[in-house]
């Protein structure tokens, strides 16, 4: 265990140790999927609706056709947000994913 905690260092809680971080999963009351929007706040869609308003205004020749809006979009990360209180204090952390389960997979191998 020392090992893997040392390995890992469980960043994804503020460095707290593997055993801290499967109190934490075990004890939230919230488990939730961590969503993230775009950087760029576009999607690859925008690119198809640019295309087909620039072709209907060159046919049509009507310029006045408003330009199409970007699609705000948002994808998953590879975390999962965890809430609970301690003490009738809030506490919220990000369970990185893959660093979770490389660690708990390396203590099983």
């Amino acid at each position: 265990m020392k090992a893997v905690n040392k390995h890992y260092q469980c960043m994804m809680f503020d460095e707290m140790k593997l055993r801290e971080v499967c109190n934490k999963i075990i004890h939230a009351d919230v488990v939730e999927p961590h969503i993230q929007e775009a950087k760029n706040g576009g999607h690859e869609i925008d690119h198809h609706n640019w295309l087909g308003w620039s072709y209907a205004t060159e046919e049509s020749g009507n310029k006045d056709i408003p330009e199409p809006e970007p699609i705000k979009w948002n994808h998953l990360t590879n975390n999962i947000r965890l809430g609970g209180r301690h003490h009738n204090e809030q506490w919220w952390h990000l369970l990185e994913v893959p660093t979770f389960v490389g660690a708990i997979g390396e203590l099983l191998a």
